[in-house]
């Protein structure tokens, strides 16, 4: 059997599964156990890494708002697998001492992550909002062409190899690997590097730039199989165990064997430059960054807790990239110049050259696709029972595929009653979230939220919230149960979008979304200076929503939101000839047209996007885009035709009941168009369908049954308004499982 049938075939003798970042890596968040000076619980971390089957490493770090308890010393831990549990190595203790034991240090590592004990210093923490203590890990699981470990043993004196190859399992080049002494000795971090090379080093544990140093490594470079040290290193002490942590050379080709087709490389190591939004192209989107630069600490950076960037004119997402310092026992620090984009990353806070360990996010290329509609949408009502929650990438089948839904990466939200209020959009690109005060924050101490937001119901761009108002954080995963409220995912202080004062998150709806490869996506670019060529969605984009961040005065529709919808494109509404650029709007009641608006110059492949010159193209106007695809049993995006009042419509090839509906008419304008929508949390059944209206300040509509659900779509009832009915126009449907 040839190597790529016996791939594909699970009983086929050798058979290798499909390997996804999700199975290798992850960045977790929560609020320490301990309340007060009591002693922390143990913490159970699950986020689907088999840590127990395949080994791993796992750095825990405390993040901030420590009251004092027990000092302001954040340490930041090493615990694997193979030093196993209750040890630790502290990188940033000062004394830098090898694996001591700690019963109070990690507790197990486990089939779907791992098991934090009552360790003060990586679990402290209250369940009180505002006077919380917030941490963080980083897990790295053992695989080929990602991360490995191992060990060797130094003889004395008369035994000692100057040049030794030690043999790892990588199955590629490793590009990055820090080596530390497990002996009770004050030992370094020794770092190596391959944009560097094997004639230099550095310290993880020092601010010192790379140095030269021909004694440190071997004579040859590391290989697919082994690397060299030299025992007449400084690092070297008779009779000690060594543990080195690599990571796989991600220019190897050996390593790009991830994602659906096995082809792509999560991992890099990359050198890149500085100076006001200074670029380093690396191919894809990073979730993950560790940055040295020379005389500095080592800062890392991740997604989770805030990587929010700025291109030129961006006056409203400014960076606001939060680092975690590796070599000193500070807390996180929050306002570094450091943003992610869908290519590469920025920097305006460090000068000269960075070296960096990038991790890319789970994309189209790397990523699992979305598996079920529970780990795509979540919607929460405001005023739901304390006992709602949901949690990070829960496993809970024997494929480990996640059904839990996990951090969300764009929300919609509004009041559905007591007054009228815009509908607001964020999400993590444009957040400016984070803040190194221990994950939450008080009603008078709102700095942690996200307070950038776009409305539905209006042409304004990027909006700064004002700072009597709370909204969306972004940088918690898990927080809790006795927290109020205890969501998961994304923290939702108790008035939602609302006044502190005025309780208005009770009265509103949440629509909450996850990047998914094949299900949705999301690109923040400038035009005409990183305008994307390409996408990571992973199939061809069946819905893409696009709206200014910035002022665009080039026309009168500069900052309309532009809906493009591939159904209509296909069914040629608006035109009869091909209609690339014919849309619809979220903020205004038109019919289907191409006013003011060049989307695309060809229809987008699995791959590519073909941006036309113009909006959404100006140069200086950053622009948002959103990328949703139709995946059977989640989402789909189509057409109905209308048959008039008394005249029900029957779509039955949805694929599923609807969670979430919107509908919106493409052929009539004047008060015929809104934007409809249904949720089950509100009630949708064929008795109570509530609706609100996107693009309007309304309260929500009751007393009406104009759409009944079906278990496999929706029905147009024959008591249903022209709005939803006109006889012979063209309707939109966005339905999510």
């Amino acid at each position: 059997m040839d190597p790529i049938t016996q791939k594909l075939v699970p009983g086929a003798a050798g058979f290798i599964p499909n390997q996804y970042v999700n199975d290798v890596f992850s960045v977790d968040t929560w609020l320490g156990t301990g309340t007060g000076a009591s002693t922390p619980a143990n913490k159970k971390i699950t986020n689907g890494i088999n840590m127990s089957e395949h080994g791993g490493m796992v750095l825990n770090f405390q993040r901030g708002n420590l009251s004092g308890t027990y000092g302001n010393s954040y340490y930041k831990g090493f615990s694997d697998t193979d030093i196993g549990v209750q040890k630790r190595i502290w990188p940033s203790s000062g004394t830098n001492a090898g694996a001591a034991t700690q019963a109070d240090a990690m507790q197990s590592f486990d089939s779907d992550g791992w098991t934090m004990g009552q360790n003060v210093y990586m679990n402290e923490g209250n369940t009180t909002p505002g006077n919380a203590s917030s941490n963080g890990a980083f897990t790295f699981r053992k695989c080929p062409g990602f991360f490995d470990m191992v060990t060797f043993t130094t003889g004395d004196a008369s035994g000692k190899d100057n040049y030794r190859r030690i043999n790892h399992s990588l199955k590629c080049k490793p590009g990055f690997w820090i080596l530390k002494d497990l002996g009770a000795n004050s030992g370094d971090f020794w770092v190596y590097l391959n944009k560097r090379g094997k004639d230099w080093y550095a310290k993880i544990n020092s601010t010192d730039d790379f140095q030269q140093d021909n004694s440190i490594w071997g004579y040859t470079d590391p290989t697919t199989t082994d690397f060299g040290v030299n025992e007449s290193a400084p690092w070297w002490t008779a009779n000690t165990s060594y543990r080195v942590w690599l990571w796989a050379d991600g220019d190897d080709p050996d390593a790009a064997i991830f994602g659906q087709d096995s082809n792509a490389s999560i991992v890099k190591q990359v050198s890149g430059g500085g100076g006001s939004n200074a670029f380093t192209d690396i191919g894809w989107e990073p979730q993950m960054l560790l940055i040295k630069n020379a005389g500095s600490d080592w800062c890392w950076f991740d997604t989770l807790r805030g990587t929010a960037f700025q291109s030129s004119g961006d006056s409203f997402a400014p960076f606001n990239g939060v680092s975690m310092f590796l070599n000193n026992n500070g807390n996180e620090s929050a306002g570094y110049g450091i943003g992610f984009n869908h290519k590469g990353w920025y920097n305006s806070t460090f000068g000269g050259t960075c070296y960096c360990l990038a991790i890319r996010r789970p994309d189209g290329d790397c990523g699992r696709f979305a598996q079920n509609a529970a780990e795509c949408l979540h919607i929460h009502k405001g005023g739901e029972p304390s006992t709602e929650n949901f949690d990070l990438k829960t496993i809970v089948d024997g494929n480990n595929n996640p059904t839990g839904f996990g951090i969300q990466d764009m929300e919609i939200s509004g009041r559905r009653y007591g007054g009228t209020t815009n509908w607001y959009n964020t999400n993590r690109m444009m957040s400016g979230s984070s803040n190194n005060d221990g994950g939450m924050s008080t009603a008078n101490n709102e700095s942690g939220f996200s307070r950038y937001y776009l409305s539905t119901t209006n042409d304004a761009y990027l909006s700064q919230q004002q700072a009597s108002l709370r909204n969306i954080r972004y940088d918690l995963n898990s927080v809790q149960l006795t927290a109020t409220p205890p969501v998961r995912g994304a923290y939702i202080p108790p008035d939602g979008w609302g006044n502190n004062s005025g309780g208005a998150g009770q009265n509103s709806i949440f629509y909450m979304f996850k990047r998914q490869p094949g299900f949705f996506d999301m690109i923040k670019y400038n035009g005409y200076t990183d305008v994307p060529t390409t996408h990571k969605l992973g199939v061809i984009p069946d819905l893409v929503i696009v709206k200014s961040l910035t002022n665009n005065s080039s026309s009168s529709y500069g900052n309309y939101w532009g809906v493009w919808s591939k159904a209509a494109a296909d069914a040629n509404i608006g035109a009869s000839s091909p209609t690339l650029n014919y849309h619809a709007w979220f903020n205004h009641v038109n019919s289907v047209q191409a006013q003011g608006f060049n989307l695309w110059s060809t229809v987008p492949t699995a791959t590519t996007l073909d941006i036309a010159t113009g909006h959404p193209n100006d140069s200086n106007v950053t622009t948002m885009m959103y990328l949703f695809a139709n995946r059977e049993g989640i989402s789909k995006f189509g057409i109905y035709t209308g048959l008039g009042s008394g005249n029900p419509v029957t779509v039955s090839d949805v694929g599923f009941s609807p969670r979430l509906l919107m509908i919106k008419n493409l052929t009539t304008s004047g008060g015929q168009d809104y934007w409809f929508v249904y949720d089950t949390k509100r009630g949708f059944t064929s008795s109570n369908n509530p609706y609100l209206i996107l693009n309007e300040q309304n309260s929500e509509v009751t007393g009406t049954d104009y759409v009944d659900p079906l278990s496999n779509g929706f029905e147009i009832t024959n008591s249903a308004i022209d709005n939803f009915n006109r006889n012979g126009d063209k309707f939109l449907y966005l339905a999510f499982a």
